[in-house]
């Protein structure tokens, strides 16, 4: 078994406090194997330095065209808004045409 130094263990109360977060997301990162917890007794804690180096990684999965930069011009927004008035006038002129 490992020896770990007991002034690097922390509540997950004190866990949630470092972090800035409910200690049911501590709760929640230990449940999901995200943070390890070392058991004592009945009670469970958490190394100040797996708390500290802690990284959140994004939720879900990530975006068509994610290494593009997110812009309505990347996206196709503009383009798609210009055809639309191009269809609204050539519509317009064929029903002057008609008439």
């Amino acid at each position: 078994m490992k020896s770990v130094n007991l002034d690097e263990l922390i509540t997950q109360k004190e866990a949630a406090e470092i972090r800035g977060v409910t200690h049911q997301s501590i709760h929640l990162l230990v449940k999901r194997g995200r943070l390890r917890t070392v058991r004592i007794g009945a009670r469970r804690f958490l190394l100040r330095s797996e708390v500290e180096n802690f990284e959140r990684v994004p939720a879900g999965r990530p975006r068509k065209g994610s290494t593009q930069q997110n812009s309505k011009a990347s996206k196709g927004g503009r383009a798609k808004k210009e055809s639309r008035d191009t269809t609204k006038k050539s519509a317009k002129a064929n029903r002057k045409r008609k008439a």
